[in-house]
């Protein structure tokens, strides 16, 4: 994970900062995200934010991770 922009679309954007869900300050604030790994091949990994978006609200997630290069140009 590079990057956690809530709200999308903001100017200037405004970016949460990596922490800790466990820690008991992570619910008070508005500004904290915190990523758990997937623990095997099939499941996936969690985004945990602090804040409380509402549903007409968008996340942008800008990620960096290694994953299986195509063979082809039609591979998908």
């Amino acid at each position: 994970m590079i990057s956690v922009e809530y709200p999308k679309g903001e100017d200037p954007p405004e970016f949460l900062t990596l922490s800790d869900r466990l820690l008991p300050e992570f619910f008070e604030s508005d500004t904290l995200y915190c990523v758990e790994p997937s623990i095997d091949a099939v499941t996936a990994g969690l985004l945990w934010i602090s804040a409380d978006p509402l549903a007409t609200e968008d996340i942008n997630i800008i990620y960096q991770g290694d994953h299986a290069y195509l063979d082809d140009d039609a591979d998908q």
